[in-house]
């Protein structure tokens, strides 16, 4: 096995015990008897310390040097090799007494063949075996040059990724505080210039009567929903801001029908789509939600219109929203016929400042997902082979149906 402290053990399970000690103590004996990155020894015990029970099991090794810098590494390990000793004649004499005292030897068996079995020793590294290792130690020390050579390319394509992303999350964040100061300043412009224009069209029934001119009862109505629609873009205007500054959520029980038909009937008004058609599917037992009704008209607003505007230039033009219970949720479906999300861009598009089209800042759908998510719901586009599919799920408070009816 290749890599700093790491072995290839063939010695049996006491060998695991000599991992710590093996490459520190042979580090100067081995290194100094090494050849070409291949140091051996067939006696393991006269290097390092061993117990009884290892020098049983063990007592060579090899240790293959893979790295220049020597942090990586290959130790072989050889089981105790059994050497059997025949000798001729034993070299004891037996000592024995006469009746008179005298100590007298007796004579050697000089043609006596016996032997012994000597241990502590492996079986001894020969040329051959030398000549394998160092053929071994040039292969694996070309791969591990490699190995190392890919893992530093990664760690170094990792840092520079990481690097990049900390330069973007410093600048979003710069951009989201600019983001706050800009929906500050643009609320407190907006609001005057709403307020005027509700003021005026208030007034005109009123100069009309004063002209002695009579009203068409349309353009009573046409004025009084011109009055409407300013004084809800000045909520609208003023709960963004909020929202994007602080968060703020005014949570009320709404009628997701209604807030969905108005943000799309919104969303229509500057539209001038003649092939454009608008499918509402919304479920006729939609329950009710407790959540900020101008943020998830916002939400829907912001879906829609990115939908008409990547419809455009396509031949066919249908918008569609879905509406449905699922379980203890409420999902929200928004399809279009344009020419879809690119499958690189789809994980993407809810992040700020990438814009989804080719108008804008984008924030839209970053925007959308904060909201949704602050509702502690999810948004997200659904892979298609033609148009975009977005979809968000609000939560159905428990008990709500019970309550509300």
């Amino acid at each position: 096995m290749v890599g700093e402290g790491k072995y290839s053990d063939q010695g049996g399970p006491h060998s695991g015990a000599l991992r710590a000690a093996l490459r520190a103590q042979t580090n100067d004996v081995l290194d100094a008897q090494s050849i070409e990155g291949v140091g051996t020894t067939d006696n393991l015990s006269s290097v390092i310390d061993m117990t009884p029970e290892q020098r049983k099991m063990i007592a060579g090794a090899a240790v293959l040097n893979l790295s220049d810098d020597g942090q990586d590494y290959m130790v072989l390990l050889r089981s105790t090799y059994r050497q059997t000793i025949r000798w001729a004649g034993k070299p004891e004499k037996i000592e024995t007494k006469d009746k008179d005292g005298i100590t007298r030897l007796s004579p050697r068996g000089s043609f006596a063949l016996w032997s012994e079995e000597r241990l502590g020793k492996s079986k001894p590294f020969d040329a051959i075996d030398r000549d394998t290792l160092r053929i071994l130690r040039r292969a694996l020390f070309a791969l591990n040059s490699v190995e190392r050579e890919r893992v530093a390319l990664e760690a170094q394509k990792k840092a520079e990724a990481e690097e990049l992303h900390l330069r973007h999350a410093l600048l979003d964040a710069a951009r989201a505080s600019s983001l706050c100061e800009l929906a500050s300043a643009i609320a407190h412009e907006l609001n005057q210039p709403l307020s005027a224009i509700s003021n005026y069209v208030s007034a005109c029934p009123q100069e009309f009567k004063n002209a002695g001119i009579d009203m068409p009862p349309r353009a009573v109505a046409l004025m009084d929903t011109a009055v409407t629609e300013t004084a809800r873009a000045g909520e609208l205007v003023r709960r963004v801001r909020d929202f994007i500054s602080r968060g703020d959520l005014k949570s009320e029980f709404i009628d997701l029908d209604k807030v969905i038909r108005q943000s799309v009937s919104l969303a229509l008004v500057p539209v001038d789509m003649p092939r454009l058609k608008v499918s509402l599917d919304l479920d006729a037992d939609l329950p009710l939600l407790l959540a900020d009704p101008v943020h998830v008209g916002q939400v829907l607003l912001n879906l829609s219109r990115n939908s008409l505007a990547a419809m455009e230039k396509s031949q066919t033009q249908q918008l569609t929203i879905r509406a449905h219970p699922q379980g203890d949720v409420v999902r929200i479906t928004v399809v279009d016929t344009g020419p879809g999300i690119p499958d690189d861009a789809r994980r993407l598009i809810f992040e700020p400042f990438h814009a989804s089209t080719t108008k804008g800042m984008g924030i839209g759908l970053s925007l959308c997902r904060s909201i949704v998510e602050a509702h502690a719901g999810r948004i997200w586009a659904e892979p298609s082979d033609s148009g975009a599919i977005l979809m968000f799920e609000l939560p159905i408070q428990a008990g709500l149906d019970d309550e509300h009816g």
